[in-house]
């Protein structure tokens, strides 16, 4: 295991502060050449960094560590950590919803030199329009808000479109928290929805013990993956 993979982890998961804890059920649907199903349940805190823990606990046990630019999958049963690097900070490549949660999207399209060229009202939602001046042939981008709750990020190029929505904003303890996120990929024949939700949120609250004195071993496999 490489230092930087265990500086990461260590770190990770001595964080004891929740900003957000929840149960969330993650249902993903492929079509391509036949269409399949699959489900994971379990547990999401969201950390300080910002840092998104996944607790999967079906149907495998699953621990998954998720920043701007970087996830980690550790399979405890099998001692094997999977590390994923991503070059693409704005979700068009990595597309799962699970990744793009706690993602302030209009701050990483700034940040990568997007500006708005358009903005216009339909309905009660707010659509921005982004290009990128210093990319020939920039990606559109439009995002929505209705008040102050982000619902849309869209997105397409060539032979690819991405749809990203949130629903079902509450206020928690004066927060506010979509419980219903869905995501539509699609790209030639392939099309991928998934389905992120939310039940019994609650905020501020300690990182369980078990998880913040957690631990990968020394001896675990890992693999690092560069997309």
């Amino acid at each position: 295991m490489t230092a930087l993979v265990l500086i990461f982890l260590l770190s990770s998961a001595n964080n004891r502060e929740c900003a957000l804890k929840a149960n969330f059920s993650l249902t993903t649907v492929i079509t391509e050449r036949k269409t399949t199903t699959n489900v994971v349940k379990g547990n999401i805190y969201v950390l300080e960094g910002p840092v998104v823990l996944f607790e999967v606990s079906s149907p495998v046990s699953q621990l998954m560590w998720i920043k701007q630019d970087t996830v980690d999958i550790y399979y405890p049963e099998e001692k094997k950590l999977f590390r994923i690097i991503s070059r693409d900070t704005l979700p068009t490549r990595n597309t799962s919803v699970s990744h793009m949660f706690n993602l302030d999207f209009e701050h990483q399209l700034h940040a990568a030199g997007f500006k708005v060229t358009k903005s216009e009202n339909k309905g009660d939602t707010l659509l921005l329009h982004w290009n990128n001046p210093e990319v020939r042939a920039s990606t559109e981008i439009v995002t929505g808000s209705i008040g102050e709750n982000f619902v849309l990020y869209r997105t397409s190029g060539r032979g690819w479109s991405l749809e990203v929505k949130l629903w079902d904003y509450r206020n928690i303890d004066g927060k506010r928290y979509p419980h219903l996120m869905r995501s539509k990929f699609k790209k030639g024949k392939l099309t991928r929805i998934e389905e992120l939700r939310l039940k019994e949120v609650e905020v501020d609250v300690a990182l369980p013990s078990y998880l913040a004195d957690f631990k990968i071993p020394k001896d675990a496999e890992v693999k690092i993956v560069e997309w």
